[in-house]
């Protein structure tokens, strides 16, 4: 792992927080953010303005990335990652179907994981048809699955990556990513950030289910060892500004998993008195501690679950 990348992040836009410890980067889009010390970090990068990818890197110069985003971002990304770390991307994470739009790019990567779900849904998707079948994932799991990796922890067993399964959200394999020797968790699409998520039906997203997923991950994380402290989201800069990476708490995720099941038991309520989507999402009555949510996605979601009630 590089020890001097302080000034790369710096010149790229992120900046670097002390050990273990998180830091917001400044400015209108940061670009790239850093998690860590100099043994184990995970960078953030925002692509296309609110896509999200992450990147981890141990002291055995093995990087994984999670989640290749944009066609055609490989080489921003592997330059970003360049800045900060020394190796190759040679594990890439999905954390659900939408995340493995350019994995043909990176062609270092001998290992692609995804929950069994996100590779059915990608095995169906044209663009993993006939020689493109190769960039589909090659380690799957069904509940959880963990990675021994190269950094800080060892001693005290944290020097890994945590995979998790829930149940389908934003879609039907969305995989949650815990980093303990960082006390940090990645949800992906599950958690967008104090706003409504988008509900992916065609991969198999639940707009009604997604309610019980995050309140089993809540229950779950709150029980990991050390406790996790940092949980990646996401905001809007000033409208139409684009989404960039936030970090928010536990108690900020369990907010969020509140807030989804007053939204599902809403719409539910909505479509049992007959109205139509419209007339639901304009009278949903979310209790007042909601109101700095953003509703942007309201209505699909709440087709969404009319939809599953039928």
């Amino acid at each position: 792992m590089k020890r001097a990348f302080v000034a790369g992040l710096l010149l790229s836009g992120g900046l670097l927080g002390p050990a273990a410890v998180p830091a917001r980067a400044q400015g209108a889009d940061p670009r790239m953010m850093a998690v860590g010390d100099n043994v184990g970090l995970l960078f953030i990068f925002v692509v296309d303005g609110q896509q999200h990818s992450f990147a981890f890197g141990g002291e055995d110069d093995r990087i994984t990335l999670l989640d290749t985003r944009a066609p055609g971002s490989s080489n921003v990304i592997a330059n970003k990652v360049a800045q900060g770390a020394e190796g190759d991307i040679v594990r890439i994470i999905l954390t659900n179907a939408r995340g493995g739009a350019s994995i043909g790019e990176y062609t270092d990567a001998t290992e692609i994981v995804a929950h069994e779900k996100t590779k059915a849904a990608m095995a169906a998707m044209n663009a993993f048809k006939g020689a493109n079948a190769k960039f589909l994932p090659n380690k799957t799991f069904t509940d959880t699955l963990s990675f021994t990796v190269k950094t800080v922890g060892e001693g005290e067993g944290t020097n890994r990556i945590d995979l998790h399964y829930f149940g389908p959200g934003s879609t039907a394999g969305d995989t949650v990513v815990v980093f303990p020797s960082l006390n940090t968790v990645v949800l992906g699409d599950l958690f967008p950030g104090k706003m409504t998520p988008v509900i992916d039906s065609a991969l198999g997203g639940s707009g009604v289910a997604i309610a019980d997923t995050v309140a089993k991950a809540v229950t779950a994380l709150k029980a990991v060892q050390p406790p996790i402290k940092f949980v990646m989201g996401s905001r809007q800069l000033p409208p139409p500004g684009p989404y960039v990476p936030r970090w928010f708490s536990m108690t900020d995720l369990q907010e969020y998993a509140d807030f989804a099941r007053a939204f599902v038991d809403a719409a539910r309520a909505a479509k049992t008195e007959g109205k139509s989507a419209e007339q639901a999402v304009a009278t949903l009555g979310l209790p007042e501690r909601f109101k700095n949510y953003r509703l942007d996605h309201a209505r699909a979601w709440v087709e969404a679950i009319y939809a599953e009630l039928k």
